[in-house]
């Protein structure tokens, strides 16, 4: 299991010549770990066939894929994983303990937030779904 912590973005002294070249040129953004390693080099690492999971500073997942250079680790780490659990996802619900991605465990003050959070993306569904519907309902029903 190989694990990165603490990304952040690199100070513009430590980048080479070449990095600050295409920083300026096409703004691109580096980043690196506690051990000052850059995350693009890091990326190499990694095994093709394995899970990447991307947790935040609470070990919440934020991200889980298996190419690496889809993630963005802006104050964020990632472990690489050779299984998940059935049904893990990115959702706020799960965490890594360490060794593993499980489950989280909430509090009532957590999971009231995740269940508004829920029924906002309903809602959001029922809106987008109903709103033509009820648009030509009125314009049928004001003719």
């Amino acid at each position: 299991m190989k694990m990165y912590k603490n990304f952040n973005k690199t100070d513009i002294e430590a980048l080479s010549e070449k990095q600050r070249e295409l920083k300026y040129n096409i703004n691109a953004s580096y980043l690196q770990d506690e051990n000052g390693d850059d995350w693009y080099d890091l990326q190499k690492t990694f095994q093709p066939d394995t899970f990447k999971v991307m947790f935040d500073e609470k070990n919440t997942v934020v991200s889980i894929a298996r190419d690496a250079s889809t993630l963005f680790p802006l104050n964020c780490n990632i472990v690489e994983l050779d299984s998940l659990p059935e049904g893990a996802e990115n959702n706020g619900e799960w965490i890594f303990d360490g060794h593993q991605v499980v489950r989280g465990t909430y509090t009532e003050a957590e999971r009231t937030r995740q269940a508004a959070r829920e029924k906002e993306k309903w809602m959001d569904r029922a809106s987008k779904a109903i709103g033509p519907l009820a648009a030509e309902f009125i314009t049928d029903f004001v003719k």
